[in-house]
């Protein structure tokens, strides 16, 4: 456990860790396991991260937990606003939670829809709610 971990356990009511200077919360013993691991060997993550200038804007295709969308715009020179797509409940819950924890919400626009090649409805099916798979 890293220092200052219980304390936010305890006034979250869930686990939330440090990782790579972001906040992630993880709800589960998967979604802890891969947190910790988050933007570590994604050398297309860190040139992206790299290019971007603070006047972008970013389209999160998606966005699962935002684990491009928070590094895009949590550092005082990020981009300049994001919009994250996340259909799945579970990923979605989490993606609100990792914005909350990392101080973005005047920056993301996190919905849950999914976006398509034609305008319209579809059918989405969920086997769990675990934020944790995709």
């Amino acid at each position: 456990m890293y220092r200052g971990e219980a304390a936010i356990r305890r006034a979250c009511g869930r686990t939330s860790v440090r990782a790579n200077g972001y906040w992630w919360a993880a709800r589960s013993a998967n979604a802890l396991k891969s947190v910790r691991g988050l933007g570590l060997a994604d050398p297309l993550q860190k040139e992206f991260l790299h290019a971007a200038k603070p006047s972008d804007v970013f389209l999160d295709v998606g966005a699962n937990c935002g684990s491009w969308t928070i590094p895009a715009v949590a550092p005082p020179d990020g981009i300049r606003s994001v919009y994250a797509l996340e259909p799945s409940p579970g990923p979605y819950l989490t993606l609100l939670e990792n914005i909350r924890l990392n101080g973005c919400e005047d920056k993301v626009w996190a919905m849950p829809i999914i976006a398509g090649d034609r305008e319209g409805f579809a059918r989405f099916r969920v086997d769990t709610l675990d934020p944790s798979t995709g």
